[in-house]
């Protein structure tokens, strides 16, 4: 194989359960008042996808009273290098929920796990995957993946993001 051609995973809607559209649950970007985590061990054919459904923590709204969440789904990519990579609506939700920062000084983007208030880097998905958030081999190991048969989880987990 030749190291200089890339090569690309594209991930289609057979990726994921039949109930998603355009690669996101129904319910994906919808204010809840309660924190939501799914693990979806997804099978097709002769392949498998580790699915996490996870909520962020929305803060500072104007209007909102008590605490809120916004579920969104991460394929958990071990063959993504980094931490996060999110799609376009993600981080526009980000920028408006006051949860997306960029360090002027180094030009770093990212956003604050709440409730250990750990800073992980944010990325955008690549352009062949515009509605897909990816959770990279670093955020898999930092919150320690588990696989086991047909099913996986995490030791280290926070219950939203």
């Amino acid at each position: 194989m030749n190291d200089e051609i890339p090569i690309t995973l594209t991930l289609y809607d057979v990726d994921f359960p039949k109930n998603y559209i355009n690669q996101c649950h129904p319910t994906d970007y919808t204010l809840l008042n309660e924190p939501i985590i799914e693990h979806i061990y997804n099978t097709h054919d002769f392949h498998y996808r580790l699915l996490l459904r996870i909520s962020f923590k929305v803060e500072g709204i104007e209007g909102v009273e008590g605490e809120q969440f916004i579920p969104i789904t991460f394929v958990c990519d071990t063959g993504a290098p980094l931490y996060f990579y999110l799609a376009p609506k993600t981080l526009e939700l980000l920028k408006f929920t006051g949860r997306y920062i960029i360090d002027e000084e180094l030009g770093i983007k990212y956003i604050t796990i709440i409730s250990t208030g750990k800073k992980m880097p944010i990325h955008e998905t690549p352009s062949h995957h515009p509605n897909i958030n990816i959770m990279g081999l670093k955020a898999l190991g930092r919150f320690k993946l588990r696989v086991d048969d047909e099913s996986f989880s995490f030791d280290n987990l926070p219950d939203f993001l």
